[in-house]
């Protein structure tokens, strides 16, 4: 999950994207973005919907 995690926040910090721009082209709250990118949240629907944004 961490390895995830970290993937997902490297992602973020290349595309030089703030967590309230990710929240809004996804659909997920900004907290729930940080939970996911700390592994701290395991909601597989919210890690795919994150997972889909970055992979578009």
């Amino acid at each position: 999950m961490n390895a995830i995690a970290n993937g997902l926040k490297k992602k973020r910090k290349a595309m030089n994207l703030l967590l309230i721009e990710v929240s809004n082209q996804c659909g997920l709250l900004p907290s729930t973005i940080l939970k996911i990118e700390l592994g701290t949240h395991s909601n597989s629907n919210d890690i795919q919907k994150l997972t889909s944004f970055y992979s578009n």
